[in-house]
C-alpha cells in the first residue's frame, strides 16, 4: 500500500499505524504545494548554509563539516 491521503487532513503511510494530521506537518505540505514541488523537482535549488553566521556550525565541528559539504554539493548541482 502506498501513501494514502484521506480528506486532505489525514495521511497514512504503509508502515504507520497511526494517522498524521496535515495541520501538524505545516503549511508547506498542502496537496497543491506538494504537487508543485514534485513537478518542479529538477528546477529546485537547495539552501546554502551561511557557516560563518550559523551558531550551530560554530558549536559543532561535525555540523560545520557537513554544512561545508552540503554547500559544495548544492553549488555543484546548480552548474549542471
Amino acid at each position: 500500500m502506498d501513501n494514502q491521503v484521506l480528506s486532505n487532513t489525514l495521511c497514512l503511510h504503509a508502515v504507520q499505524q497511526k494517522f498524521t494530521r496535515a495541520k501538524t506537518i505545516g503549511a508547506n505540505y498542502t496537496e497543491e504545494k506538494t504537487q508543485n514541488r514534485i513537478r518542479n523537482k529538477d528546477k529546485e535549488i537547495g539552501n546554502i548554509i551561511d557557516i560563518k553566521k550559523s551558531e550551530k556550525a560554530r558549536s559543532s565541528k561535525g555540523y560545520e563539516q557537513w554544512a561545508t559539504r552540503h554547500n559544495l554539493k548544492t553549488a555543484a548541482s546548480t552548474l549542471v
